[in-house]
């Protein structure tokens, strides 16, 4: 099994995917992971978003999925919250099974027992409803952003995180924003349903729980190529 990942979306969030795979792999086997990485253009991705052109999306994932395959990889996963908003359509076209960051997130929700979570992310991903409706299914409930935090909090960290910059201040104003939604609405956990958001947000930064669903992508991924748990890649 050789996985591909289709990253760049953005670059700093992808060097942390790769980060994350060596350093599992390497503490489940002893040895380092053979992937491909397919990197590419954000803007093209954010060009294809601002003219509300899904096919464009769609088309530029399935065509970096077709370049994993014609570079050897048996398996992939988009390295993105909002693009997994067309992961069905995408699916459907890949030539390769793909593991979904919403399912692996889902499934962790749901095995912690948390009942009630605020999810964080890209204006887009929460107007979409994406965890929401996939933990409604559940019987999870969720809570929401105002539509005016929901812009305030993708202004404090795009785009600076997708290039890696944390602005102390940014952290500090997405952490009282978040902290007062947590008061709010008493939830038991929050989702950090952006890759880039856990580069700001740490573990023990806010009062309950993150979800990093990066790591649950990272985890989840690094798991198949060992063999630790059965495929459950959807195809």
């Amino acid at each position: 099994m050789k996985f591909g990942i289709v990253g760049g979306l953005g670059p700093a969030s992808t060097v942390n995917y790769y980060e994350g795979i060596v350093r599992s792999y390497l503490e489940s086997t002893g040895t380092y992971p053979r992937f491909i990485i397919e990197s590419i253009d954000m803007n093209e991705m954010m060009g294809c978003f601002e003219r509300s052109d899904d096919n464009g999306v769609i088309d530029l994932m399935v065509n970096a999925i077709c370049d994993l395959e014609r570079a050897g990889a048996t398996h992939a996963a988009i390295a993105c919250n909002t693009v997994h908003i067309f992961f069905e359509q995408i699916r459907k076209r890949s030539p390769l099974p793909l593991i979904s960051i919403v399912e692996v997130t889902c499934d962790q929700i749901e095995q912690a027992g948390y009942r009630n979570v605020l999810t964080l992310g890209t204006e887009l991903t929460l107007n979409s409803r994406l965890y929401e409706n996939a933990l409604s299914e559940r019987g999870i409930g969720t809570r929401p952003l105002s539509q005016e935090d929901s812009d305030r909090s993708f202004a404090l960290f795009f785009p600076n995180l997708e290039n890696g910059l944390i602005i102390p201040e940014d952290k500090a104003a997405f952490i009282e924003l978040t902290e007062r939604h947590i008061t709010k609405h008493s939830v038991d956990a929050v989702i950090l349903g952006c890759t880039e958001i856990p580069l700001m947000i740490r573990p023990g930064d806010l009062s309950v729980p993150t979800i990093d669903t990066a790591e649950m992508h990272i985890q989840s991924i690094t798991d198949r190529m060992t063999g630790k748990h059965p495929s459950t890649e959807t195809s």
